[in-house]
């Protein structure tokens, strides 16, 4: 968890806006919660784009099974950040 979570810490995502290149930072794993609302708005029509294609996806609280929702023991998963966005 601690790999994951200092990835999602060190990265930032720039974009330009009105010609000026904004910084995102404060990056976090998600919550397991969150992770099952992210599944479940994806897979409703036209909600949001696909952005949990993977099987499984660290969370705060470990490694999330995208399928189910839950905690799982497997070796490897995806990682997704997400920031606050207030």
């Amino acid at each position: 968890i601690e790999a994951a979570a200092s990835h999602c810490a060190k990265y930032v995502d720039v974009y330009q806006k009105n010609g000026q290149k904004l910084h995102l930072t404060n990056w976090r794993l998600p919550t397991q919660a969150e992770i099952q609302i992210i599944t479940k708005f994806q897979k409703s029509s036209d909600a949001m784009d696909i952005v949990l294609s993977g099987d499984n996806y660290w969370s705060s609280a470990g490694i999330i099974a995208k399928e189910t929702g839950q905690i799982t023991n497997v070796d490897k998963a995806n990682i997704r950040c997400i920031r606050d966005a207030y």
